[in-house]
């Protein structure tokens, strides 16, 4: 292009710009005021009126709100607002301008500090875009179609754009009727004088107030319903508008009357414009009715849910999606011993009351991303979460947690909640369960009073999660307490805390076991007793090693104080009385097995000195006897010449002896079969020869006593047995049957042989025995009453031996004595596999 061309486009250029900048006002609105007017309809800080020349450069011809500079530096070139509309040729919304690679380094919108933008093309007489209509904001924003629509209504009302002096761009300006765009906007417009009488009233301000155009021209405003500027009528308030209209550029809300007379909330936003009749108030006015009764609504819902959340005794936490606190209600606050002005910040991020106190159930820390409000707030819903909370000084707390994320209708992520319930008492229950079990455990596999020591504590202090236990037991002879076993958290230093034996009264543990009550120390700095200056200086010592409480309980045998139970916690306990009856029960679990031990090894020494009495006297009297039975037999081969009563007297030593020898050798019998020194042989045999050879035996005392045998045998019973020992069994059964039977009757030997097992059964028609002496029948020398009071003769043993025998083959023996009289024995042994295969041979 040739300069004087490129000289004439521009002298063009400068000719329309100039004529657009000249542009005064005409009639009811001049040009400047319609800029304006859209500012204050979008309820934008800024707006401005752009022109596009034909050189890529951008004029900005009017503005609101903020500074182009001198007019000859208005002009800005390259990527232009005005060219971003012009090319698109439609309106633009721009919520952000800060992404928009276009306009983010527009120089103007760039010292305005313009964050949004709204822009709609202006057109001349030829339908050309030529320009554009700008309202910007500060902040980001999204504009609304209702915005958008007004904006257009807006740049309508500008008409065809002037470009030049000639033509009819000049008249159309000149003719700009403003009511018809003031009719559209949804807003009620009211424009009064500067002294408060009505001269613009739109359709919408019929709708809000109920009365017409027609009614209001000429009338006050305060006759109308006047409006209540902070309980200050319109005429009151309208020389500080007109003073300082900026300063009513925001909205307020205000109280104004319908034509009814019925007073509704309203938003007013103020513009003043000059035109040729001196300035003129432009109210814009909302119905806030709607968006009151919802914010009142959503107050009252709002303090009903904070009631309901402060008056739950759960806790309740819960962040929004960039994990900002914002709630903690009181409950939780108080469960977890948090401040009450507790700033609520980035819970991911915070430190001390709410992060590092929580931890696993097993007591080691947690990290936060296990926590369950961060589970939540990256979406996963968590039910039934144990959390361990530790307070300062106190006892820990148990949580059971639900957490789950907030979302919105549209699936975005909106923050998180979790609910706590504290189950420490439940938790703390199930630990005493546990304790009594572990106990229980530790009694039931301890075989001495040194093992269960050891056992006690261990149990006793892990199942309530505490550092320490110990069980200390009173040496008689020192008349000391000294140490039976002790637990310790690993980690823990306790040496030096407690010396290796305790006096009567020193300390907590000598003040039990002189007292023989429990003692509860829920702190140890402040004990509820007396202390020496000693005891106060290991308590010392010991809270710097992480105790804090402790208990002691005594271990008591009947009334006598045989131990003391002492256990240390490692915070502030307070449930003193519950823990004494724990453990209260504990000690006296220690006390029934401490006795218990005791009257075993008793027992078992009694019985082995028995034993040992009963093998001394048979070895003994055995020797003795021996000789006697030896020299009567030599007399009684010489007696013959001897006189009647000499022989007789000598029958009576040999039949003593007899009767002394076979006492003798059943004691030493049932000792060697009850020690496990004397076995029986077993082989396969038949069982029915046994008993038939015990009946043929048997029956001459049988006659003696008027008694008649009756047998029921079968022709074989085999089986894998000790003939001897069998025939032991059966002589003593027999034996007794008919001996017991002094006034003659019935005795009835039955076998049988069924599903592996051989039973033998003999029933008599005796003098029977009470049934409440039965159990006792297997003891040792024991005789029932009903023979001791006929006198019949007996040792008391041969049960006792029949028993020994029968359990030796495998076999078991009862008895069984119906009030009518008689005594039923059944023995009963197995048969096994051996036994059916020699009866197949």
């Amino acid at each position: 292009m040739a300069v004087d061309e490129v000289t004439g486009e521009r002298a063009k250029d400068a000719s329309a710009v100039t004529w657009a900048r000249r542009l005064s006002p005409v009639h009811q609105m001049p040009i400047d005021a319609v800029v304006r007017l859209a500012a204050v309809l979008m309820d934008a800080p800024m707006a401005m009126m752009t022109l596009a020349t034909q050189r890529d450069e951008e004029y900005v011809l009017l503005t609101h709100g903020l500074s182009t500079g001198e007019p000859d530096t208005a002009g800005f070139r390259g990527i232009t607002v005005t060219g971003v509309v012009l090319a698109a040729d439609h309106p633009i919304r721009c919520p952000d301008l800060g992404t928009d690679t276009a306009l983010c380094d527009h120089p103007l919108l760039t010292a305005s500090g313009a964050k949004a933008l709204l822009a709609v093309p202006l057109r001349d007489a030829t339908d050309t875009p030529v320009g554009a209509l700008c309202v910007l904001d500060v902040e980001r924003r999204e504009w609304s179609d209702g915005q958008l629509s007004t904006l257009v209504e807006i740049a309508h009302l500008l008409g065809p754009l002037p470009l030049d002096e000639v033509g009819a761009a000049t008249a159309a300006v000149a003719a700009l009727e403003s009511s018809s765009v003031l009719d559209g906007i949804l807003e009620a417009f009211v424009a009064t004088t500067g002294s408060g009488f009505v001269v613009g009233w739109n359709r919408a301000a019929e709708e809000l107030f109920g009365w017409t155009a027609g009614e209001t021209h000429g009338r006050h405003v305060d006759e109308l319903g006047p409006p209540l500027y902070e309980g200050h009528t319109a005429a009151e308030m309208l020389p500080q508008i007109l003073a300082d209209p900026d300063a009513w550029h925001t909205p307020r809300l205000v109280s104004v009357r319908h034509r009814s007379g019925l007073r509704f909330p309203v938003w007013i936003r103020l513009t003043v414009v000059q035109s040729a009749a001196g300035a003129l108030v432009c109210t814009f006015a909302t119905d806030a009715s709607a968006q009151i009764a919802a914010e009142q609504k959503a107050a009252r819902s709002g303090r009903f849910n904070a009631a309901i959340l402060e008056s739950m005794q759960a806790g309740v936490v819960a962040c929004d999606h960039e994990g900002q606190l914002v709630l903690v209600n009181q409950a939780l606050r108080e469960m977890q011993g948090l401040p009450q002005d507790m700033e609520l910040g980035d819970f991911r991020t915070a430190q001390g009351e709410i992060v590092d106190r929580l931890c696993r159930p097993d007591g080691a820390p947690m990290p936060l991303p296990e926590s369950p409000l961060f589970r939540a707030l990256t979406g996963e819903t968590v039910t039934g979460a144990q959390i361990l909370y530790r307070v300062p000084d106190d006892q820990p707390r148990y949580f059971e947690t639900n957490a789950r994320p907030v979302v919105s209708d549209g699936g975005d992520r909106l923050g998180a909640v979790a609910v706590l319930q504290d189950v420490t008492e439940r938790y703390r229950s199930e630990r005493f369960r546990e304790c009594e079990l572990r106990v229980a455990h530790a009694m039931a596999v301890a075989t001495s009073a040194e093992e269960v020591g050891p056992a006690l504590t261990s149990a006793v202090a892990g199942a309530l999660g505490w550092p320490h236990a110990i069980l200390w037991l009173v040496d008689d002879v020192a008349d000391v307490l000294r140490p039976a076993g002790c637990w310790t958290r690993p980690g823990l230093d306790m040496d030096g805390l407690f010396p290796p034996e305790i006096r009567r009264g020193w300390g907590f543990t000598g003040k039990v076991w002189d007292t023989g009550r429990a003692l509860w120390i829920p702190d140890l700095l402040d004990p509820p007793v007396p202390v020496t200056r000693d005891v106060r200086t290991r308590l010392r010592r010991a809270t710097d090693r992480g105790l804090r409480a402790a208990l002691a309980v005594p271990v008591k045998s009947g009334q006598t104080t045989i131990g003391v139970l002492t256990c240390n916690a490692d915070h502030r306990e307070y449930d003193g009385q519950r823990l004494i009856g724990l453990l209260t029960g504990v000690a006296d679990q220690v006390g029934r097995f401490l006795e218990r031990r005791r009257a075993d090894d008793l027992a078992l020494e009694l019985a082995r000195t028995k034993d040992d009495f009963l093998a001394l006297v048979g070895h003994e009297m055995r020797t003795p006897l021996t000789s006697i039975a030896s020299y009567a037999e030599l007399l009684a081969m010489s007696a013959e010449s001897w006189p009647a009563t000499d022989r007789q007297l000598l029958e009576v030593i040999n039949r003593n002896t007899g009767i002394l020898r076979a006492i003798i050798d059943d004691l030493l019998d049932l000792t060697a079969l009850e020690s496990g020194s004397v076995s029986v042989h077993l082989e396969p045999m038949d069982l029915v020869p046994v008993v038939t050879d015990a009946l043929e035996a048997v029956a001459p005392a049988a006659r003696t006593n008027g008694v008649t045998l009756h047998a029921d045998l079968p022709a074989t019973v085999l089986l894998d047995g000790d003939p001897h020992r069998l025939r032991q069994i059966a002589d003593n059964l027999v034996t007794n049957a008919v001996k017991y039977s002094p006034d003659g009757g019935n005795v009835y030997a039955r076998l049988t042989s069924e599903a592996g097992v051989a039973e033998f059964t003999v029933r008599d028609e005796g003098i029977g025995i009470p049934a409440e002496e039965l159990h006792q029948l297997f003891r040792r020398f024991y005789r029932a009453s009903t023979a001791r009071y006929r006198g019949i003769p007996g040792t008391g043993l041969g049960l006792s031996i029949t028993r020994a025998l029968t359990e030796a083959h495998g076999g078991t023996i009862s008895v069984t004595a119906p009030p009518s009289g008689g005594t039923t024995v059944v023995v009963r042994l197995p048969t096994g596999d051996r036994g059916r295969a020699a009866c197949e041979v």
